[in-house]
């Protein structure tokens, strides 16, 4: 199952979107800093196995948003299973 429906993030002066287990499109003051951040498996040929993304939990605030997931990558041969957390914030 992947996640279909983006998640807008707003912290203060930052904004990015949540899609499929990816942070994306990361900007500060309306300029973007990053393309994306996300999780990856490459197989032997090096081409790309698609993530299924499963058990999202969110929590988003004025101040701080958190991502909690898992993921796992299921090809012929390749099997990894993974959980990822991810903490947002402004500020240093």
């Amino acid at each position: 199952m992947s996640v279909s429906s983006p998640i807008q993030i707003r912290l203060d002066a930052m904004t990015a979107w949540f899609l499929n287990g990816a942070i994306r499109y990361v900007r500060v003051y309306g300029h973007e800093i990053v393309r994306a951040i996300f999780p990856t498996c490459r197989d032997p040929k090096w081409g790309s196995v698609l993530p299924e993304i499963h058990d999202l939990s969110t929590n988003i605030t004025d101040s701080i948003a958190t991502f909690s997931y898992g993921v796992d990558f299921s090809d012929d041969g390749i099997g990894i299973d993974s959980r990822i957390k991810v903490d947002m914030k402004m500020g240093g």
